[in-house]
């Protein structure tokens, strides 16, 4: 056990989490305060925050693990995240921050009533409380290999800073402690990458000629096999982009926003600090393969491995410092979307009579330990990271385009929710028998979004097409409504 190094990365995280919580904390005075900063996030923060709200463990552990399987074409995990953030400050985020809601379902509620608003919060928490489980999934694995302690010990540990993490001043304390840990992650990734250079046995060089050697250039290409490219590539593409541009996780930090001014200014900053990542991860995990006492170690265990072998202590602590900074960020994001979501739209929503701030901050703090307790137990089931996600993402699919028909077309409570069950079957047929077999379509075995989008898309235009319904929220005589709220 090192145990000097964990100490050391153990204090950097108390001190920070602790120091930052307390200061924010005392300066909190509005009512929106824990779960939406007081809208009142600048874009320097927000932009950070965004970049970090969908950086931790899938593009750490998870790349490191695809990397192995398929090479550079994993890197569109990452490309897939930049583009979404474009999306969200150029156009989802702006319409989320001008109806002034606390969160999606909320949306729901105004665009189609109170049945697609419940029936959506019923499947987001458990998505997003499933993404959790893959980040706790990252720190238990990291702690293990630093401690020798076991996995479930690890994750209960990495599940006891994230609570820290979030619960004491939600939005705007996680939004300040992600400001130090961007610097400090691609601090420690930059000297991580400088002393893999130095050991590895034949330099980079030597890792491309491995993989030559090996018959399987195409590792080397972002493009890969025109199997992994649709199958993979463009499937995570799609589903990111339909589960972060109008998911709770991204979308709560624009939620805290200034105003819609300040979401487009968070634009650039927030594709280059999030985007940069997957470089080092990739070459990581590509590297630990072409080494064979790491790569024998298998897809989980071969990048880390490696750096706890080429690093020297300095250097290890400062990058687990980075990792387990990036993977608190993502994790606080995802922990803090579904505490927002059971507080809102479950016990506030459908309390008897007004629920006081105080009673609010109260829930979502005991929702935040309840649902991490949780995720503790299930991250040691240890899912393949990125494919468990991009099942995850495959729900919200209908959500997405119900959306967008009711903001831009028409609006029908019966088609939304006939759509919403539509998708969701849909993705249960294609995960638990083999159609996609029966289909000719075994390379999209694990692409379910491509399938629930299509009965999505089918579902949703031709029944609003046929069926009445309310007008869309954007047209001109909603107009005045949106901007008095922005």
């Amino acid at each position: 056990m090192q145990t000097g190094l964990l100490a050391v990365v153990l204090a950097y995280f108390f001190i920070s989490i602790i120091g930052i919580g307390w200061l924010v904390s005392k300066k909190q005075k509005s009512d929106d305060s824990f779960l939406l900063a007081s809208r009142s996030l600048n874009w320097q923060v927000l932009s950070i925050t965004l970049a970090l709200s969908i950086l931790g463990t899938p593009h750490i552990f998870g790349l490191f693990e695809m990397s192995y399987f398929m090479g550079a074409v994993s890197m569109w995990f990452s490309f897939a995240c930049t583009l979404v953030l474009i999306v969200l400050c150029i156009w989802t985020g702006p319409w989320v921050r001008k109806l002034n809601v606390s969160s999606v379902p909320e949306m729901l509620y105004i665009l189609f009533g109170k049945k697609t608003r419940l029936l959506m919060v019923c499947v987001m928490i458990p998505a997003i409380w499933g993404i959790t489980t893959c980040e706790l999934q990252g720190m238990g694995i990291t702690f293990s290999l630093l401690t020798g302690m076991s996995i479930e010990h690890a994750s209960i540990l990495g599940g006891f800073l994230g609570i820290l993490y979030v619960s004491m001043a939600g939005l705007q304390e996680v939004a300040w402690l992600n400001v130090v840990n961007a610097a400090v992650k691609y601090l420690g990734l930059v000297v991580a990458a400088v002393f893999v250079t130095m050991k590895l046995p034949h330099g980079w060089a030597g890792v491309s000629q491995y993989y030559i050697d090996q018959d399987q250039p195409w590792m080397l290409s972002i493009w890969g096999t025109p199997e992994l490219f649709w199958s993979f590539a463009m499937g995570t593409v799609v589903a990111i982009l339909i589960v972060h541009s109008l998911g709770q996780q991204l979308c709560q930090p624009a939620m805290g926003a200034k105003d819609v001014g300040t979401l487009r200014k968070c634009l650039w900053p927030a594709v280059f600090i999030n985007g940069l990542l997957a470089i080092f991860s990739v070459t990581f995990g590509m590297a630990a393969k072409s080494v064979p006492q790491f790569s024998a170690l298998g897809p989980k265990m071969a990048a880390i491995t490696m750096l706890l072998e080429y690093l020297p202590g300095f250097a290890i602590a400062l990058l687990l410092c980075a990792i387990f900074g990036s993977m608190l960020s993502s994790f606080s994001a995802t922990i803090l979307a579904s505490a927002t979501l059971y507080t809102k739209d479950i016990h506030s929503y459908l309390a008897n009579g007004p629920v006081s701030p105080a009673e609010e901050k109260k829930v979502a703090r005991m929702a935040i330990i309840i649902l991490v307790i949780i995720a503790a137990i299930v991250a040691t089931a240890m899912p393949p990271i990125v494919l468990a996600l991009n099942w995850l993402f495959s729900w919200y699919a209908p959500m997405v385009v119900m959306i967008l028909i009711g903001l831009f077309w028409k609006r029908n409570e019966t088609v939304a929710v006939i759509t919403f069950l539509a998708g969701w079957a849909v993705n249960i047929i294609w995960s638990f028998t083999d159609v996609a077999g029966m289909l000719g379509l075994e390379a999209f075995k694990f692409s379910n979004v491509y399938p629930v989008l299509l009965i999505s898309l089918v579902v949703g235009i031709v029944l609003t097409s046929i069926m009445d319904g309310k007008q869309a929220y954007f047209a001109k005589e909603n107009q005045s409504c949106i901007a008095k709220s922005a």
